[in-house]
């Protein structure tokens, strides 16, 4: 599903569906690759969801993701920022201040985990004209939270 038997994806499953565009969307995919839906409830969302996305919302979809293609790996981003302001020893600890380049770095990742959470609200703001068309109640929450 995930490997083949030389370790690397090509012909695998993951590698047939996986046309994400951020870190954290291949991510997710091998998770639910790893842990499918069981309730048909969830799994009938979840589609409905995807035939909006393939459907009414396309364009706006497309434009989406030419928004989270410039955005970083948040997840690992703000995990990095966290665990620099929360901890760390040496020259990460949060109380240190005499090592700028350290600091200058955490400034740096800072600035570009705002970049990118501006990324993604505008993917999302992608999705305004055809908010009002979109039937899936999943696919209006992931846009408008």
């Amino acid at each position: 599903v995930l490997e083949n038997s030389e370790g690397g994806a090509e012909g695998t499953l993951l590698a047939h569906l996986d046309h994400c565009v951020t870190a954290a969307g291949r991510r997710r995919l091998k998770q639910w690759l790893c842990r499918p839906l069981r309730h048909a409830a969830s799994i009938a969302e979840r589609q409905a969801a995807v035939v909006e996305l393939r459907g009414k919302a396309f364009e706006a979809a497309q434009a989406a993701r030419t928004h989270l293609r410039r955005a970083p790996d948040l997840p690992r981003l703000l995990a990095r920022l966290q665990a620099a302001c929360t901890g760390g020893t040496g020259r990460s600890s949060a109380h240190v201040v005499l090592y700028e380049d350290h600091s200058r770095k955490r400034l740096m990742d800072f600035l570009i985990a705002l970049r990118g959470l501006e990324s993604i609200k505008a993917a999302a703001l992608e999705f305004r004209d055809v908010l009002d068309d979109i039937a899936s109640p999943k696919l209006c929450a992931l846009v408008t939270s």
